[in-house]
């Protein structure tokens, strides 16, 4: 609420524009569709294998309990992917596409991207760096395509599978239990 919806209505009242210039316009990635598989490939790749890092295993999953059900884990994703649809409605529709009007293309990614990794911070160098680079080319997707549908698409593939992993290493190790 506090990422999405009073930045996109202070926004829609007070900047003359439409819902549709702030990334909610029909996607046009047909040309990107044989590239968007290789993005999510790569982010689901990087996810397996960095998930088990204990850097990252100190961090995820964020929901602490020792012990996860069906259901955790469901209602674990589904406020994943609330927050993350807030997060890109803020950093890519409203943030990056409003920067667009003010200054070119590559200062307005370099923007979004600086911010994008200093909200990152808490989470340590590792994961700051790398919003840096995701950023980056999420804004590249987003300008490109008209619209926050990759860059919303990939924020929830590469947030679930790294939850969905850590959870599996953490059991793995036997620091959680699955339970039905």
């Amino acid at each position: 609420f506090m990422l999405c919806i009073l930045p996109l209505r202070a926004s829609l009242l007070f900047i003359d524009q439409s819902i549709t210039d702030f990334g909610f316009s029909t996607p046009t990635f047909l040309h990107y569709i044989p590239v968007l598989p290789v993005l999510w490939g790569l982010i689901l790749l990087h996810t397996f294998f960095t998930a088990k890092s204990t850097g990252n295993l100190s961090t995820y999953p964020e929901i602490k309990n020792k012990s996860w059900s069906i259901s955790l884990l469901a209602l674990s994703s589904g406020t994943w992917i609330f927050y993350l649809a807030g997060y890109e409605i803020l950093f890519r529709g409203i943030l990056f596409t409003s920067s667009l009007d003010f200054m070119a293309l590559v200062p307005s990614i370099a923007l979004n991207a600086c911010i994008y990794a200093l909200v990152h911070v808490p989470k340590g160098a590792r994961e700051t760096f790398g919003a840096l680079l995701y950023g980056t080319i999420i804004c590249y997707f987003t300008y490109t395509t008209n619209g926050i549908w990759v860059a919303l698409v990939s924020h929830i593939t590469l947030a679930l599978s790294n939850e969905w992993f850590s959870v599996y290493y953490q059991v793995k190790k036997g620091n959680l239990e699955i339970v039905t």
